[in-house]
């Protein structure tokens, strides 16, 4: 039976290759790839009926929704890691954020992680994408967060600054473990460590991979909450 199963997805991949040699001027390998994975559930749909669809923003290009999620923009992720070096690959990633945004018709949601497990198990604070900061304030509606602004050390000096929920003190000793502070130097730090208290207080804080001890009362740096 699993071998019928294989022959017979075969042949509809044969048949496929056929109507798009039909259909298409462009009769390549690449030309077909491209056109199979633009190929989803939502051809199937009915006018007027409702569903939910996972897309990547690639295989989005071309289409239009009227409520659109966008999920996990972050440093890392939208612009990719590998593009924060290369100007060109960064506005490449700019412009595939661009299509996603403008599949929206009426609605468009955005969000990012403030913590994110990494591939070897541990957990790293997560930075909200640069391309949020080039958005149009009057457009924007952030609901639940009290705002600072602060530019985080993977950005450039030419890319704008964008906002964080801030805690009302940055200087109190009632520091706990799993708190986030942004450092003048460092950056996003995750408090993984509380040593003594009053003025021997000390933290111990996890920037990225590095690991540090600093005294919160003389240490410029603020602490934040999301």
């Amino acid at each position: 039976e699993e071998a019928d199963n294989r022959l017979a997805n075969l042949g509809e991949l044969c048949s496929a290759v056929a109507q798009f040699q039909e259909d298409n001027e462009d009769t390549s390998l690449g030309g077909f790839l491209a056109n199979a994975s633009l190929a989803s559930d939502l051809d199937n749909l009915q006018d007027g009926q409702e569903a939910v669809s996972l897309m990547t923003l690639h295989s989005a290009k071309g289409l239009e929704f009227s409520v659109v999620f966008m999920v996990g923009l972050e440093e890392g992720l939208l612009p990719h890691f590998r593009s924060k070096n290369d100007p060109l690959s960064l506005e490449e990633e700019r412009r595939l954020c661009y299509v996603g945004i403008t599949r929206a018709q009426e609605q468009l949601f955005i969000s990012y992680a403030t913590e994110r497990r990494q591939f070897w198990g541990a957990r790293d604070v997560a930075v909200p994408s640069q391309f949020l900061a080039e958005l149009p304030e009057d457009l924007i509606n952030t609901n639940g967060m009290k705002k600072v602004i602060y530019r985080s050390r993977r950005q450039s000096k030419n890319t704008k600054n964008y906002t964080v929920k801030k805690s009302a003190n940055n200087q109190g000793e009632n520091w706990q473990v799993g708190e986030k502070v942004m450092h003048k130097s460092f950056g996003v730090g995750q408090v993984t460590n509380v040593f003594g208290g009053g003025q021997k207080l000390s933290l111990g804080i996890k920037f990225g991979k590095s690991k540090k001890i600093i005294d919160p009362k003389t240490a410029p740096m603020e602490k934040l909450e999301y």
